[in-house]
């Protein structure tokens, strides 16, 4: 539930810097005179007060005016894909609600692109924001400002934008204050209140492998610190470090940071528990990449005895936990780029009992290694803090090696598709919890993959907001599901392709605890024109209407039989069935959840789409509130017994 948490800090947004070559607050890299005021938007004015426990902030004053939103730019060029995260502290003074979002132009063309909206919490307390700028996260006019666009040109970022939208259009005058801002290639958030699960705490650092051949390299931190290049026959022998790397370290573990497939270095020096990041470059030469990380400040009352790094979440994200001097633990939950195509995590996970640890290994179908992985029992709880590890890897099929503390080796095969797989191992067996996918989402609805037949036919009745006739379109739908996702297929026939300024809106909300509502936070998925979005549920006094999710998970494709014309349009889904963000579904053991689905005809006025409660269509049902009538979703095959191998999961339609 903490990462759970920790994840919903991505709420909200205002002014940050661009820098290239470190991580800088821009107050202290002196920015804070270079911001300018959009052409497009209300007057701003900046100041740089000072703030106690803070120091100088910047001040940015929005006047009321006839525009929707205040705009400040900055001039700065930085290579996104070096850098994806922007964040910063942010608070807002405004009286009411207010909506912030990030713009940024790139390439030779100098291509604009907007990001999703954040609502920071009005008052008096600065909130922790991120943006992930690796995700189809952004709008962009060619695409007529429908959300879920990738930046084009990322490594040829030139300005940035940010843009505030107050909620009360009769007073649009506000103050935010803006501190700690950094651009950076992740983040790590501190989560209180956090202590890991261990069969038996570990003396000694576990053993990573940081030139990926296979063998586990040791790691001595006492009485200095020492990697030792691990052979297939012999004993490790020494890796020569810089002495600044190795001067007063008391504390190290090995993870796989930038997730290029290395071990890297987390260490803490001195008695002030210093955190640094030595990234290897797998031939044995280690630099501190620190400044490249957003790391929590002056986290530690007391010194650091020993520091972990695994994926407890599990999300795919190497996390790192702190034991302290005075026996208390300090959780640090790390966010990497989620939007990153090349690259998928692989989790391999210990589930037996007995013995003194695992040795895993992981190679392509071509006998490539992608390095080896140390485990450790799992205790009576189940998986521990020392029971798993990360591999990052691209997408592929791979074989895994275990070697077991019998010396006896088990292995097996699997696919591993965006974002990940999950490798179980007992004293018998190696076996992936996901199978490859029986559906490729491409919006063609492919020979094999779906039933010659719908589960549920339907008719969509609702009025053309072009031409003001009523009109009737028949719906199929499909569904499936594996141990990973549900895929939903639909068609609806014979209606017109959504041109630039008509788009069709598809929208399948979820009601994952099936208590017969969709309510705030719970998932929605939709296709507005030809552009897939992961949205979730505002709250109540937003209406019944969902908005973004900072994180892009599933996958969605959408295709039309004749975009010039009249035609059939094919939609496919695959929706995670726990991709770990507390804004999707979270299902992970048979349940019936509930589900609707509803088209529109929108119309696009100005910088505003709009329509009309009868240019909508709703499936199950054509009632006027329709998030009180859901089919229902009953899923069953999705419990597992640690230890054994998944199951076939089945998913059944039930009419409300």
């Amino acid at each position: 539930m903490y990462k759970r948490a920790s994840r919903l800090l991505w709420v909200c947004v205002l002014p940050c810097l661009l820098n290239s070559a470190a991580a800088e607050r821009v107050t202290e890299g002196l920015e804070t005179e270079n911001w300018g005021v959009g052409g497009w938007g209300n007057p701003v004015t900046f100041s740089h007060p000072e703030m106690e426990g803070r120091g100088q902030v910047l001040q940015a004053s929005c006047q009321h005016g006839d525009k929707a939103m205040a705009i400040f730019s900055l001039g700065r060029p930085w290579n996104i894909l070096e850098r994806p995260f922007v964040t910063f502290d942010v608070r807002t003074e405004f009286g009411h609600g207010v909506s912030v979002a990030i713009g940024v132009n790139t390439g030779p063309e100098n291509t604009y692109y907007e990001s999703s909206v954040r609502r920071p919490e009005e008052g008096q307390a600065f909130t922790r924001v991120v943006f992930d700028l690796s995700q189809a996260n952004f709008k962009e006019a060619r695409f007529n400002w429908i959300q879920g666009i990738r930046i084009l040109n990322p490594e040829q970022a030139k300005m940035l934008h940010i843009l505030c939208f107050p909620q009360v259009p009769e007073d649009r005058s506000g103050v935010a204050y803006i501190d700690g801002m950094h651009v950076v290639k992740g983040i790590f958030q501190l989560t209180e209140g956090i202590e890991p699960s261990f069969g038996e705490i570990p003396r000694d650092p576990l053993p990573g492998d940081f030139n990926r051949d296979g063998n586990l390299d040791p790691l001595v931190v006492r009485p200095a610190l020492a990697i030792m290049q691990g052979k297939q026959e012999g004993e490790p022998v020494a890796v020569s470090l810089a002495p600044e790397l190795t001067e007063g370290v008391r504390a190290a573990a090995w993870a796989d940071l930038n997730q290029d497939g290395y071990s890297d270095l987390v260490t803490v020096t001195g008695d002030g528990s210093v955190v640094r990041f030595l990234l290897s470059d797998g031939r044995g030469q280690f630099k501190d990449g620190s400044a490249d990380w957003d790391m929590p400040p002056d986290t530690f009352p007391s010194p650091v005895r020993q520091v972990f790094a695994f994926d407890d979440e599990p999300d795919g994200d190497e996390d790192i936990h702190f034991l302290l001097e005075d026996g208390t633990w300090r959780h640090w939950s790390h966010l990497s780029p989620h939007g990153l195509e090349t690259t998928a995590y692989v989790e391999a996970a210990w589930e037996g009992e007995g013995g003194e640890g695992v040795t895993v290994q992981l190679s392509d179908i071509e006998g490539k290694l992608f390095g080896a992985r140390h485990l450790r029992l799992a205790n009576e709880k189940g998986l521990n803090a020392a029971s798993r590890a990360l591999f990052f890897v691209p997408p592929g099929e791979y074989g895994v090696v275990a070697v077991l503390p019998s010396g006896k080796a088990i292995s097996a095969r699997c696919v591993v598709e965006r974002p990940g797989q999950r490798i179980r191992i007992t004293p018998d067996a190696v076996f992936p919890l996901f199978p490859k996918r029986a559906v490729t989402v491409d919006g063609r609805m492919l020979p094999g993959e779906w039933a010659e037949k719908p589960q549920v036919t339907h008719s969509l009745a609702y009025v053309d907001i072009k031409t003001g006739a009523r009109e009737t379109h028949p719906m199929k739908l499909w569904y499936q599901a594996d141990a990973y996702a549900l895929y939903l297929a639909i068609q609806i026939e014979g209606d017109d392709f959504g041109d630039s300024l008509n788009a069709d809106m598809l929208t399948i909300y979820f009601d994952s605890d099936g208590d017969g509502e969709v309510e705030e936070g719970e998932d929605v998925r939709a296709f507005w024109s030809h552009i897939y979005n992961d949205y979730h549920m505002l709250p109540r006094r937003y209406g019944f209407w969902p908005e973004r999710d900072p994180i892009l998970d599933g996958l969605g494709v959408v295709s039309h039989s004749h975009p010039e014309g009249v035609g059939d349009y094919t939609y496919e889904l695959m929706v995670p069935w726990n991709s770990r963000d507390p804004l999707d579904l979270s299902i992970e053991k048979d349940a019936t959840l509930g589900l609707m689905v509803t088209f529109v005809e929108t119309q696009r006025k100005g910088w505003q789409w709009v329509w009309g409660k009868e240019s909508m269509s709703v499936f199950p049902s054509q009632a006027s509130h329709p998030e009180h009538q859901l089919a229902r979703l009953k899923v069953l095959g999705l419990s597992r017994t640690a230890g054994s191998p998944p199951g076939k999961v089945a998913v059944d339609m039930i009419s409300p």
